[in-house]
């Protein structure tokens, strides 16, 4: 894969384009090939959903079979579960505390 910095706002089509080409799999099946000479024919925004499907079906795989990208996801699920838990405790203390202070009004 290309580094980050050689992809821009300008050409990240045309790179997706090189780096699809480049993928063994997405010159398996009928359909990936299709996708592949619909991107030739047409700019990506303009592609069906099914043919964006077949050609970022693989790239995201071949992403997710990278170990430190799998890790950031692992990392990020368990912060993302961890906050979820610290709101929801931090929403029953205000609530608690609501309760105590009508309580206390009265």
């Amino acid at each position: 894969l290309p580094p980050p910095g050689v992809v821009s706002a300008a050409n990240w089509p045309e790179v997706l384009r090189a780096v699809l080409w480049l993928l063994p799999e997405l010159h398996e099946t009928e359909e990936s090939r299709s996708a592949l000479a619909a991107l030739q024919r047409s700019d990506y925004p303009d592609l069906s959903v099914a043919h964006k499907l077949a050609l970022l079906t693989p790239l995201t795989e071949r992403c997710l079979s990278v170990e430190t990208i799998r890790q950031e996801l692992a990392d990020n699920e368990s912060r993302r579960k961890e906050l979820a838990r610290e709101l929801r405790e931090k929403q029953q203390a205000l609530k608690r505390d609501e309760r105590e202070a009508k309580a206390d009004a009265v």
